[in-house]
């Protein structure tokens, strides 16, 4: 049976990953295409996976084959197609082989819209129960290369975003940045975006490893930045950069290698947009998981913040409700955000080149700018935990979920929200997410306070709750 998650289709490479399950999925796609539209076009590109390029290929195959015109790109982080689609009015949708964060036994298949966005649940229902009634066929006639049109969604993706961006500040001081890409697809991408620039650009973990070093290629988790931290003290850099696998999202280091939250850095860029870009806009969307900074830097700007269930197809349909017009920010906790009349998907190359604007424009470290951001709002401590799911744990977060306790760790609750598994905020603002994934079979546990100390007295009792 093949299901779809919170963001397309993910699984384990050879066990429900396999060549049979994305013939169905890609032809499913196919079918949904033709259904709605008239001659689609559409997308594929993959990122630096395990057989990524070659489920490409069999994917852009089966398109074609399908009376599709396939556009193909070579290996290309995920909102390069994303911003490939968006801006070519006649290609209806895109298909990025890809498992993003994930560890190196998995792979998926990302579906976009015409947007270039992450595919609603309506449409990925439509296709996930199409792919579950297409009988196993031959498929071998498939796999072989991609022989149709083949574009480079990179250059495109530069061409379009440095629109977006004060490039011209990028002349104006010679920083040192040490990115990375964590092996997967941004290899040589930022430094590409930066050319031109008066930048020494240094790249760590910059070719493909299949086992992406024995880590998860996901920026937002400080234990996977030991070698970026170490990078940016021994060069002496301004910062660190890294991206996930598929580069949507983006995890920073400051110069003295501190490692910043994705709680600091998605307020971090708003605030920055706020200022420099002056948008007519009322609106900022965050996933569930995010936290009270968003809040605060909102309200500095006379704006309303909208809470909706992780995952940025959740984000997506907000949008669609309020009007993309109404709309300036959005993003979640995981590292992933755009600027609205940009793009309506994460995508962590915009996040570091704005990045890079506020570094030159403030003419201070980079950690002296997040001290002060921090003093001017509110300290804040944060960390997220990944346990294994166990049955006992989803009975435990229902049992929660139907009598909310009225005091957690010592506090009070002050307020509880039930869009996406348990959110208990409490009396000083500081907060408690209980979620399983929808990516990984994890049970994901966010906390935020303005104290390490507190922090982690909140998470020893989830830990004596669900061991």
């Amino acid at each position: 049976m093949i299901k779809f998650g919170t963001d397309g289709f993910r699984g384990k490479i050879a066990h429900n990953f396999t060549f049979e399950n994305i013939y169905k999925i890609a032809k499913a796609h196919a079918v949904y295409l033709k259904e709605k539209y008239k001659d689609p076009k559409i997308a594929v590109s993959y990122d630096s996976r395990f057989l990524s390029e070659e489920v490409a290929n069999f994917v852009a195959n089966i398109f074609q084959r399908e009376g599709i015109e396939t556009i193909f790109s070579p290996m290309s982080p995920t909102p390069s197609l994303s911003v490939y689609v968006a801006y070519n009015e006649n290609v209806k949708g895109g298909a990025v082989i890809t498992a993003s964060h994930n560890p190196y036994i998995y792979n998926g298949y990302k579906i976009k819209d015409e947007f270039g966005r992450a595919s609603q649940d309506d449409i990925n229902k439509k296709i996930e129960t199409i792919a579950n009634s297409i009988s196993s066929l031959s498929y071998s006639e498939f796999i072989k290369n991609f022989e149709g049109k083949e574009v480079n969604f990179v250059d495109f993706h530069i061409q379009i975003l440095s629109k977006f961006l004060q490039k011209d500040l990028f002349k104006e001081r010679k920083l040192k940045i040490i990115h990375d890409p964590l092996f997967g697809a941004t290899q040589g991408v930022l430094k590409k975006l930066l050319e031109n620039s008066t930048f020494e650009i240094f790249e760590i973990h910059s070719y493909k490893d299949p086992y992406f070093g024995y880590l998860s290629p996901e920026p937002i988790k400080e234990e996977n930045l030991k070698a970026l931290k170490y990078k940016v003290k021994t060069l002496n850099a301004e910062v660190g950069i890294a991206h996930d696998g598929d580069g949507d999202r983006i995890g920073v280091v400051d110069n003295e290698g501190n490692f910043i939250t994705s709680q600091v850095m998605y307020a971090l860029i708003l605030e920055h947009i706020l200022r420099t870009r002056k948008p007519s806009g009322k609106y900022i969307i965050k996933t569930v998981s995010t936290g009270f900074l968003a809040d605060k830097v909102a309200q500095e700007f006379n704006l309303k913040v909208i809470e909706v269930k992780v995952g940025f197809k959740n984000i997506c349909k907000k949008i669609d409700e309020v009007g993309k017009e109404n709309v300036i920010y959005a993003g979640e906790e995981s590292g992933g955000c755009s600027y609205i009349p940009y793009l309506m998907e994460r995508d962590g190359l915009l996040l570091a080149g704005l990045l890079l604007e506020r570094i030159i424009l403030e003419e201070k470290p980079l950690s002296t700018v997040v001290k002060e951001f921090l003093k001017k709002y509110s300290p804040s401590h944060y960390k997220r935990v990944d346990l294994p799911v166990k049955d006992k744990h989803k009975m435990l977060l229902e049992n929660m979920r139907r009598n909310p306790p009225e005091k957690f760790a010592h506090k009070k609750v002050k307020k509880v929200i039930l869009e996406d598994g348990l959110k208990l905020i409490f009396s000083d603002d500081s907060w408690l997410l209980l979620r399983p994934s929808g990516t990984e079979p994890l049970f994901r546990v966010y906390v935020e306070s303005f104290s390490k100390e507190d922090v982690l007295k909140i998470l020893e009792e989830v830990k004596k709750i669900f061991s």
